[in-house]
């Protein structure tokens, strides 16, 4: 008998951008697995590795677009708009069958044009691993905003 598993490991995000807690963008795509992400994946299968992809972060240049040798954002930034050295922990993680949803609410406390985001596996920018990254046109965010994304890594 033969077998044919063929398992493939998918991205998919979807952000909202609320001002005055009023809906005012919303961008669904799919996304990219990062090789860096895909060899840790496999290091946990082996027990090399022990821990999750429980973080977050946004940067203001997308540049590389769809380029899975990247291994951090290109200039993560903060909630104030700055250069920062750490990403944000997520609010929630869920698993389903065959799928896990992160999810992340960034309250802004300063403005910045994103266009790029990031899943990430701890919390120091130095060090970290990025499993999946998105890039897409500038995203003007003021303080006050919230931006939720909603992250699916789907294993099919």
């Amino acid at each position: 008998m033969k077998t044919n598993d063929n398992i493939k490991l998918r991205g998919h995000v979807n952000i909202k951008q609320f001002r005055g807690g009023k809906l005012i963008d919303e961008r669904d795509d799919p996304n990219l697995i990062q090789n860096i992400g895909k060899t840790t994946l496999a290091k946990f299968i082996s027990g090399e590795f022990t821990g999750n992809f429980g973080w977050m972060g946004i940067g203001k240049t997308g540049v590389g677009g769809d380029n899975g040798a990247l291994t951090a954002l290109v200039a993560e930034v903060g909630l104030d708009g700055l250069t920062t050295t750490v990403h944000q922990v997520v609010n929630s993680a869920v698993v389903t069958t065959y799928t896990a949803l992160i999810i992340e609410t960034f309250t802004m406390t300063g403005t910045a044009a994103i266009s790029e985001i990031g899943l990430f596996n701890q919390l120091n920018l130095a060090g970290s691993t990025m499993l999946a990254r998105q890039t897409f046109s500038d995203l003007n965010l003021v303080a006050t905003d919230v931006l939720q994304i909603s992250w699916s890594i789907v294993v099919s």
